[in-house]
Order: structure tokens, then sequence, then C-alpha cells
């Protein structure tokens, strides 16, 4: 291993340890702030929300930017096919979730969640147009950058959701704030990289 790439994966080692301590520091202290802004009930209409967003979140990466990172010389080509693929995945699965989203509603007898799901779930798209961005960043061995972008959505998005709740948007302040986060995410990402769709 040359010394160049060894210093880069102590480096990246390094980042990516203070971006995991930060992150959940900062999510752990947000989420204390806002248990005592919202109710158990605002929590668990987000978390029955949550659980189809992160199932579909599965399929839209399908693993892609696993295969980007493993292979050794990837080219435009590449990047394009999986930026394309990851863009239509999150378009058909919040086509899909939008479509089932009254009859989540009605499983559970709570109407709201049919609007929850629908908006919440737009996170998905936005979230697709970043992953590439995210994958080049992470096979440069670039956590440094990845460590910045995290800090910065991490403490609007904190900001965002502790004055919503503050302000008695309930179980919205939790949509919003989640949604803050990828929008900030995804807009730093193409921010930083130096890559676009052509």
């Amino acid at each position: 291993m040359s010394d160049s790439i060894k210093e880069k994966a102590i480096g990246g080692v390094g980042w990516s340890a203070l971006d995991n301590v930060l992150s959940y520091g900062m999510t752990f202290t947000i989420g204390i702030i806002l248990a005592r802004l919202l109710s158990p009930d605002d929590y668990g209409l987000i978390g029955l929300v949550g659980i189809f967003t992160a199932i579909c979140n599965c399929f839209i990466n399908a693993g892609f930017s696993s295969a980007l990172i493993r292979k050794k010389n990837a080219t435009l080509d590449d990047y394009n096919t999986v930026f394309i693929c990851n863009l239509v995945m999150s378009v058909v699965m919040y086509g899909i979730v939008y479509l089932l989203a009254p009859v989540v509603a009605s499983y559970f007898a709570r109407p709201e969640l049919t609007t929850l799901t629908r908006v919440s779930s737009l996170g998905m798209i936005v979230g697709a147009l970043g992953l590439v961005q995210s994958t080049r960043l992470t096979k440069r061995i670039d956590f440094k950058t990845q460590t910045k972008i995290t800090i910065i959505s991490t403490i609007i998005q904190g900001c965002v959701g502790i004055s919503l709740a503050f302000l008695g948007y309930g179980v919205w302040a939790l949509v919003w704030q989640g949604l803050t986060a990828i929008f900030l995410r995804t807009i730093l990402l193409w921010g930083f990289n130096h890559w676009a769709y052509r």
C-alpha cells in the first residue's frame, strides 16, 4: 500500500469516526429536546411511515453504490447508469407508496397517515439524487467532506424540527425535519462534488 493511500485510509477512518460520534451525539440531543415537545403518538406515526420508506430505500439503492465503490475504473457511463437507475426506482417506489398510503391509513385507522406517508416519502426521490454523489466521496475516501455535510445538515434539520415542534406542529415537525435533512444533504453533496449527469 503506497503512503498516500495509507494516509488517506487513516484520515478516512478518523473522519468517519468523528462523523459517527458527532452525528449520533447531535441526533441524540435533538431527540431529547423533541421528546419533551412532542407526544409518543407523534413518534408512533412517524415510525410507521419510516418502516415503509426504509424498505423502499433498500430497493432504490439495490447495491449499485457498493458495486460502484468496488469497481476499480468506474466510467462516466457507470455513474450515469446508476444515477438513472436510482432515480427511476425512487419514482416507482414513491408511486407505489403514494397509492398504498390510504390502505395503510385505513389499516391502522389513522386517516392522517395518508398525507403523512405521501409527503414524507418525497424524501426517497430527493435522496436518490444524492446517492451517486455520496458514492463518489466514499470511493475517493473523502470522509472529511461527508462529515461536514452531516454536521451542517444535522444542525439545520435539528433547528427546523425543534422550531416547528415548539410552534405546535406536532408530527409534522418530524416530517419536515426529516425532509430538511434529506434536501440539505442532497444539495450539499452536489455542491461539494464535481460530477453531474450528462
